[in-house]
């Protein structure tokens, strides 16, 4: 039964450190997306845009952001 308190904590521990994993995943978007779409406006950014190839690279990591999120989240709501 002492065995059974000590472990059922960091059960709890890991509950919560897994919850808080989704709710951070649902916000990162939220930050990488316009990030990304501000740096490579010429508009905003003038003679300090992005170039092709980094916006190419920042798109593209910040789909594959989005769709492992997306996965963390279904995962993480079926069980």
């Amino acid at each position: 039964a002492g065995d059974r308190g000590r472990w059922g904590g960091l059960v709890v521990v890991g509950c919560w450190f897994r919850g808080r994993q989704v709710i951070l995943s649902f916000q990162l978007p939220f930050a990488v997306v316009p990030l990304v779409y501000f740096t490579s406006s010429r508009s905003m950014m003038g003679d300090y845009v992005n170039g092709r190839v980094s916006m190419a690279v920042g798109v593209l990591l910040a789909l594959l952001l989005v769709v492992l999120n997306l996965l963390l989240i279904v995962q993480s709501f079926s069980g």
